[in-house]
C-alpha cells in the first residue's frame, strides 16, 4: 500500500515578483525610500568613477617589458646604419651603410639579438 502523499506548501516567491517588477525605472518614484533601498541592492551597473587595475598574469615582469619595447621599436638591422652619399649636381641623398668591421664580428661572434631580448 502507497501512503498518501503529503501537501507541501509552495515557497513563497511575492518578493521575487516584487524584486523583478516592482523595481522597474518607471516605478521608482512611486516606492517608499525602503522599498528603493531594497531596489537598488539589486543588479546595478558597476561604479564607473573607481578605477581598478585588473592583475597581471605576467611570469616574468622584466623580460615582457622587454619584449613590449622591442614590439614597438622600429627594426633595425644590425651592423647598418643610414648615411649620406654625393648625389647629382652636389646634392648629398640618404642611403644605407653596412659596416664592415661590425659585420666580420658578427660572423666570428655572432649577431646580437635584432630585438634586444635575450635569447
Amino acid at each position: 500500500m502507497v501512503p498518501p502523499a503529503t501537501a507541501t506548501r509552495a515557497p513563497d516567491v511575492t518578493g521575487l515578483g516584487v524584486r523583478l517588477f516592482g523595481c522597474a525605472p518607471e516605478q521608482l518614484a512611486a516606492l517608499s525610500p525602503a522599498e528603493r533601498a531594497r531596489c537598488a541592492t539589486g543588479l546595478a551597473h558597476p561604479d564607473r568613477s573607481a578605477v581598478t587595475i585588473p592583475k597581471s598574469h605576467v611570469q616574468d615582469p622584466a623580460r615582457r617589458a622587454a619584449e613590449m619595447k622591442a614590439k614597438n621599436t622600429p627594426v633595425r638591422i644590425p651592423c647598418t646604419y643610414v648615411g649620406v652619399a654625393p648625389g647629382p649636381y652636389y646634392s648629398t641623398t640618404p642611403t644605407g651603410m653596412i659596416d664592415p668591421f661590425c659585420t666580420l664580428d658578427g660572423l666570428l661572434n655572432g649577431f646580437p639579438s635584432p630585438t634586444g631580448v635575450p635569447r
